[in-house]
C-alpha cells in the first residue's frame, strides 16, 4: 500500500517538488510525522530515502533498529487512522476546486 499526505491547498508546484517534498512540513508536520520519505518492510526493516534540491532520490539508508522500526510502525498508523481512499478524495475535491 502506498500512502501520500496532502494538505489542501495543496503547493503550486507539487507534481515538480519531487517525491521527498510531497510529506514535508505541511501535513506531515501538522500529524508529528516525519518529514521525509521511508518504505517499512517485513516490519522489520525501514528505508529512508534521501532527495536532492531537485528531487533525485540520491541514497538510501536500510535501518534495522528495532526502536527506529517500531517508531515509524507508529508513524504509518497515525497516518492511515486519517486516510481516505482516493476516490473519496478526489470526488470530494475536483481539480481546480481548491
Amino acid at each position: 500500500m502506498l500512502g501520500r499526505l496532502l494538505r489542501r491547498p495543496v503547493l503550486d508546484n507539487w507534481p515538480d517538488t519531487g517525491p521527498g517534498a510531497r510529506t514535508r512540513k505541511g501535513a506531515a508536520g501538522e500529524l508529528g510525522l516525519p518529514d521525509y520519505d521511508y518504505w517499512l518492510f517485513d516490519d522489520d526493516r525501514l528505508v529512508r530515502m534521501y532527495f536532492n534540491d531537485g528531487g533525485r532520490m540520491e541514497k538510501a539508508e536500510i535501518i534495522t533498529d528495532p526502536a527506529a522500526v517500531e517508531a515509524h510502525q507508529r508513524h504509518r498508523g497515525v497516518a492511515w487512522a486519517e486516510a481516505v481512499p482516493y476516490a473519496q478524495y478526489a470526488a470530494a475535491h475536483p481539480p481546480g476546486g481548491w
